[in-house]
């Protein structure tokens, strides 16, 4: 499935089975993976790239490089206003009802659109992730570190530093159960931690930055994708192990996600959308 610019980012909607993606010039689409069909979102588009998606609530959300929010219904398929975010939002996570917006200095909340606390951040923040029970969110940095708060309603406390990290956090993602935690790296590291402790750091095949990371349905293997053009699935029961996908994306992998527990979806800068069986680790 082609669209006519690189891609930047995508989603996947389980309960309707569908994909969103956003492209370089801020089109965002909705693919039907039953059939193939696509559909446009329709009015004003952000004035700049789209950097990440989010869904929640029936609402697609998005952050832009023009330092906003977008909240656009996914059944009218038409963009809601924009939302400035007070500096460049760099990632974008749900969180029960709410949603939790990444600047590099600050972690926003929103309801909708509205903005309902600002928490100031004394690092600079490179990546989110949010764990299911909804208590406890992650924030990679730029320092290396993987800072973890324990969360309740809007009072963020520091929980520990998880460090080791060769390179800045580009991505991170708590599997469904919230048991594991896993980070992608600039340098090309992918690892899986379990509460304070690094569960597996063999995760190294890449070879260069990891862009987008998901977990399975099966709370055991983890896909990735880089700018290396590669897409990698990893098994947390057997580290040595992989799938790998050469030349997923020619220029380099945007974003990664899992369709069902043996589809993964990936998107890049070749302008597709592309789905792939995956045999598990034998």
């Amino acid at each position: 499935m082609v669209t006519l610019k690189k891609i930047n980012a995508l989603v996947y909607d389980r309960n309707s089975h569908k994909v969103y993606t956003v492209d370089i010039d801020s089109n965002i689409i909705e693919w039907n993976l039953d059939g193939g069909h696509t559909s446009h979102f329709e009015g004003t588009p952000h004035g700049n790239s789209v950097t990440k998606l989010a869904l929640n609530g029936g609402n697609l959300y998005s952050i832009s490089l023009d330092d906003t929010l977008k909240v656009s219904s996914v059944t009218s398929r038409e963009f809601g206003a924009s939302n400035g975010t007070d500096g460049q939002p760099i990632d974008i996570k749900p969180c029960g009802d709410h949603v939790l917006v990444l600047t590099n200095n600050k972690l926003i909340t929103y309801h909708g659109s509205e903005v309902v606390h600002t928490q100031a951040l004394n690092f600079e923040a490179s990546s989110i992730a949010v764990n299911p029970s909804g208590n406890e969110v992650a924030i990679g940095g730029k320092d290396k570190l993987i800072h973890v708060y324990n969360k309740n309603g809007n009072n963020y406390t520091q929980k520990h530093n998880l460090t080791g990290s060769q390179g800045y956090i580009t991505c991170l993602e708590y599997s469904s159960n919230g048991r594991y935690l896993a980070s992608g790296e600039s340098t090309r590291h992918v690892k899986c931690w379990e509460g304070k402790e690094l569960k597996t750091g063999h995760w190294v095949f890449h070879s260069t930055m990891v862009t987008s990371l998901a977990w399975c349905p099966d709370d055991e293997h983890v896909v990735t994708g880089s700018v290396d053009t590669n897409v990698v699935v990893w098994s947390v029961s057997k580290p040595m192990k992989r799938v790998v996908i050469n030349g997923a994306h020619y220029g380099g992998v945007s974003g990664v996600c899992w369709v069902d527990p043996n589809t993964v979806a990936s998107v890049g800068d070749d302008c597709c959308l592309k789905t792939w069986t995956i045999t598990k680790h034998q």
